[in-house]
């Protein structure tokens, strides 16, 4: 496991994606996390399996679309079959078709290219099951065409067009010449020269993408079927139709009075099979399939170049593509002008941070500019045709829908105005058949009902919140705070284990010895196989770690979830990550704050515990719960309540039971809920002395923290003191064996640090009495009355608080003796002695 690289946290904890947009945005963008990526692409996933068994809920629509462009291929084909599904319902019974539904199934379509691209080797395409939607497609347009439903018709024949699109792009062939293809052709024929200029353009547009999809009908059985109308039996072309040789048809004509009418009925053959022969001799050498005219080619590029906001490539292209004076180009330009103007209008109302509001304006405004640039650059139409008042038309559309004035209106009308003597005088319509695209939804139905299934999702932003907790107000949580109320960087901390046998600990001692440091063990190196006395080798997981009061068992701790919760910024505990994916850090404490009930669980206390405040929290709690205990991976496993819990990767820091001992009392009603806890896989117990993890529970192995070598002294005393008060500090400590060794204690230390300086007298500006009795030093007893002191003039102002009548601010303290500070807090002093008596008389060592 240690060749594994490290699981990769964000910096900073992020939040769980609340809408679909923000979603596609995380996995499109480069810089998130590898652990992020793959708990979105479980919650994308879950999000079309939802979909999947309701496609037609109008709120689902528009996010499961949105999907598309992050899908892997098996569950792009999903999402397709579903809206095929959703689209192909109620076309017998008459229901009418969502338009959001066939906006959505476009988008979808447009997104294939992408799969199609990454798997250029697959030998298997994208099967999207398109032919059902085709047939429906043609009987819901029947029925538009019977209801004169122009508006209905034209987003049909749009969303046909897509379809068509898709299919070409994956060289789909096979559509029903008789039932389906042939009639499409004649209806889209039809509706082609339809006055209204948005119908006839998207009717324009899909006849040219039908026309290179090949139906179930091969060239020879075409030319079969229309010479046979005119020869009158097939016998006689029998011959040419097996060997493909047009020329064979000649023989066996009963006259040449037959001759001219054939000839007629093969060039019409040959212009509509293959488009591009004009003459029988030249069918039997061309193997090329029927090709749509250069402006449907034209225009599948510029609807890329467009949707990619490549305006400046649109513009070079327009100017350069050799159909740019076509008329069907220029009006399908214009149609898709219009389409991405409207969709930029509508990118207003899309959900967006705050923060990013003022950019996503700016970039809107500017996509408007190249669109009202793009829209009076096209050169005159060629002349001489009978469709020139459509591009007329469609000018006057887009001045009106872009806003166009001044210059730009200028050269726009002096374009038109040109036209004007070329035309044949039919009257464009413009008002009808024209759906503007609905704001996109900002339902999250679709995401939510997903989120709550989503187990790898739920538990990876669990994770984060976890991180979130313990990083929360400037890791407030996990800052070491000196009596003075200063912080400790963690990287001035240190924590020193040994290897310890059960028989060794002790009472509360209070001094060192250098045999403590005898089996040192470095903290990164904790979980790593390790020799037991019975020779045999294994990787440890679970682990006692005792040291007496302040030797620095929660400093221990902090380091452990410090270092773990930000792993992208430290490396110190490197090799834990590959072992553990989150530490759960838990002072035993607290289960005295909980209503501990019979039925308390692993759950309760993760919702209790850290996740109080979060909107998610009973989700994420469960959610991880089921993580921690193996449930999730299909562990055996039982909540705490039922027996052993499975693996997991999840490591328990189970903070100080010395604290809540008397819940290890069989009839305490938390006592179970305390021995699961204790019983985890991967668990390191804290504690002080003369308290020992209860029978049956097995420890791998005991540690104790040991306090600072003085190596480690020294450094503390030189990072966090200024120079001549450290090589001063250094001096007397080196004097004193004795209390070198006490403030080798962590505590000890920094209570000694405190009451230090370069004259050995308090920092504050005392009176001459208290800088008399605090200079003095040269005893044990000295030194402890000092500190004594010293805690009790630090106190003052927060026992004496505001409610108080005798209070004190740190400026008036600083003005007192010290008999004058003993005198004010006699009370506290006397109340404290007694305690400390009475302890002490009943052998008691922990007080609650």
């Amino acid at each position: 496991m240690d060749g594994l690289p490290p699981p990769t946290h964000a910096a900073i904890p992020v939040s769980r994606p609340t809408a679909t947009i923000d979603l596609v945005r995380r996995l499109l963008d480069s810089t998130t996390s590898t652990k992020e990526r793959s708990a979105l692409k479980a919650l994308a996933t879950q999000m079309v399996d939802v979909f999947k068994e309701r496609p037609t809920q109008h709120d689902f629509i528009d996010d499961a679309a949105s999907l598309a462009p992050i899908l892997d291929r098996y569950h792009y084909q999903l999402l397709v079959w579903s809206f095929v599904d959703a689209l192909t319902k109620g076309t017998t019974d008459g229901q009418i078709l969502q338009p959001r539904l066939c906006d959505a199934f476009v988008r979808v379509l447009r997104s294939a290219d992408r799969l199609r691209d990454s798997a250029k080797n697959d030998s298997e395409p994208i099967d999207m099951r398109l032919g059902p939607v085709l047939e429906s497609m043609k009987k819901r347009l029947d029925a538009a065409d019977r209801q004169t439903e122009s508006g209905t018709q034209y987003q049909l024949i749009n969303t046909l067009g897509s379809i068509l699109d898709a299919m070409n792009d994956a060289k789909r062939k096979g559509i029903d010449r008789a039932s389906l293809h042939e009639p499409l052709m004649n209806e889209l024929k039809t509706l082609r020269k339809v006055e209204n200029i948005r119908l006839s353009q998207a009717s324009s547009y899909a006849y040219q993408a039908l026309l290179s999809i090949p139906d179930n009908e091969g060239p020879a059985k075409a030319l079969l079927r229309h010479t046979v109308k005119i020869v009158g039996s097939a016998s006689k072309v029998a011959g040419a139709v097996s060997t493909a040789d047009p020329s064979k048809l000649f023989d066996g004509l009963v006259g040449l009075a037959d001759l001219p009418v054939l000839i007629q009925s093969m060039v019409a053959v040959v212009e509509s099979v293959y488009n591009l022969v004009s003459d029988i001799k030249a069918v039997k050498a061309s193997s090329v399939m029927r090709q749509p005219k250069g402006w449907y080619i034209a225009l599948r590029y510029s609807d890329m170049l467009m949707s990619a906001r490549s305006f400046k490539g649109l513009e070079s292209f327009i100017k350069d593509v050799p159909c740019r004076r076509d008329v069907d180009f220029q009006c399908g330009l214009y149609a898709q002008l219009e389409r991405a103007w409207d969709a930029l209008k509508f990118s207003y109302t899309s959900p967006v941070n705050e923060n990013k509001k003022a950019l996503r304006d700016i970039v809107v405004d500017d996509d408007k500019k190249a669109l009202r640039h793009i829209a009076v650059i096209f050169p005159t139409p060629e002349r001489g045709t009978n469709d020139l008042n459509l591009v007329m038309a469609w000018r006057d559309t887009i001045k009106d829908s872009f806003g166009l004035g001044t210059d730009a209106e200028q050269r726009l009308t002096m374009k038109t105005s040109k036209l004007a003597v070329f035309v044949k005088h039919k009257e464009y319509s413009s008002q009808a058949a024209y759906l503007k695209p609905d704001t996109v939804s900002s339902s999250t139905a679709l995401l939510t009902e997903a989120w709550h299934k989503c187990s790898r999702a739920l538990v990876f932003y669990a994770d984060e919140e976890l991180r979130r907790y313990y990083l929360a107000s400037g890791e407030e949580m996990l800052k070491i705070k000196r009596i003075s109320g200063a912080t400790l960087p963690m990287s001035d901390c240190y924590i020193n284990l040994a290897i310890v046998e059960k028989s060794q600990q002790t009472d509360g001692r209070h001094e060192l010895n250098d045999g403590d440091y005898a089996k040192r063990v470095m903290l990164d190196g904790l979980f790593e196989r390790t020799k037991r006395d019975d020779g045999n080798g294994h990787a440890l997981s679970r682990l006692f770690i005792w040291g007496r009061a302040g030797v620095g068992k929660t400093t221990l701790c902090k380091k452990i979830v410090h270092e773990l919760t930000r792993a992208a910024d430290y490396t110190g505990l490197s090799r834990w990550f590959a072992r553990f994916d989150r530490v759960l850090w838990l002072p035993l404490r607290k289960l005295k704050l909980y209503n501990l009930h019979p039925g308390y669980q692993l759950s309760d206390i993760l919702k209790d515990e850290y996740f109080a405040r979060q909107a998610d929290g009973s989700s994420f709690a469960e959610a991880l719960a089921r993580q921690c205990t193996g449930a999730n991976s299909g562990d055996d496993s039982e909540d705490c309540n039922g027996g052993q819990g499975g693996t997991g990767r999840t490591l328990f820091l189970l903070d100080g039971l010395d604290e809540v001992s008397q819940l290890l009392d069989s009839e305490h009603k938390a006592n179970k809920f305390l021995h699961w806890l204790l019983d985890r896989p991967n668990a390191i117990i804290t504690s002080r002395p003369g308290v020992s993890v209860p029978l049956p529970l097995r420890l791998d192995c005991e540690f104790e923290t040991v306090g600072f070598t003085v190596e480690q002294v020294q450094q503390y005393i030189t990072t966090t003191m200024p120079t001549e008060m450290s090589d001063d500090m250094l001096l007397f400590l080196h004097s004193r064996p004795r209390l070198l060794n006490l403030v080798r204690i962590p505590v000890q230390l920094d209570a000694f640090s405190y009451v230090w300086n370069e004259d050995r007298r308090p920092t504050d500006n005392l009176g001459s009495s208290a800088q008399q009795s605090e200079s003095k030093m040269a005893t044990m007893t000295d030194v402890y009355d000092a500190i004594t002191r010293k805690l009790w003039r630090k106190d003052i102002p927060r026992v004496r608080g505001p409610h108080d009548s005798n209070s004190f601010t740190d400026a008036t303290v600083r003005r007192l003796a010290d008999d004058e500070v003993m005198e004010q807090m006699q009370g506290e002093i006397h109340f404290v002695q007694a305690l400390a008596f009475a302890a002490f008389y009943h052998e008691v060592t922990i007080l609650e």
